[in-house]
């Protein structure tokens, strides 16, 4: 059972599905922030909802999986921002990636709560 209140690991997993979410958000809200009015730029929501399900439900994989995803990330908005200065939209997202990278390598409260068994 999920239980957000009780257990902090839970509680930095939504931390870290909020930075995901708002960050992949923002582009389709604030689209010229990104790319110019012809463009098109958007990210997996889909994937990172399931993902953070998954990860909450401690499926063991997921947290690597999102771990590399938000990696990846953050090399596209260092490579978007350095070849578009203009465009301030990856300047937004870029510390919801850092601390979604920080948390899901760094905090020990995550790495647990997705490595203990689930109570059935």
């Amino acid at each position: 059972m999920i239980t957000p209140g009780k257990d902090k690991g839970a509680q930095l997993i939504i931390v870290v599905a909020i930075c995901l979410l708002l960050s992949a958000a923002l582009p389709l809200w604030f689209k010229e922030l990104f790319v110019a009015e012809s463009g098109h730029f958007s990210t997996s929501t889909t994937g990172v909802v399931l993902l953070i399900i998954a990860m909450l439900l401690r499926w063991r994989p997921a947290r690597a999986i999102l771990l590399v995803l938000t990696i990846l990330y953050l090399c596209v908005d260092v490579f978007a921002f350095s070849h578009s200065p203009s465009r301030v939209g990856f300047l937004l997202i870029a510390p919801l990636h850092l601390i979604a990278f920080a948390l899901l390598g760094f905090s020990r409260s995550v790495r647990q709560y997705v490595d203990k068994p689930a109570a059935t």
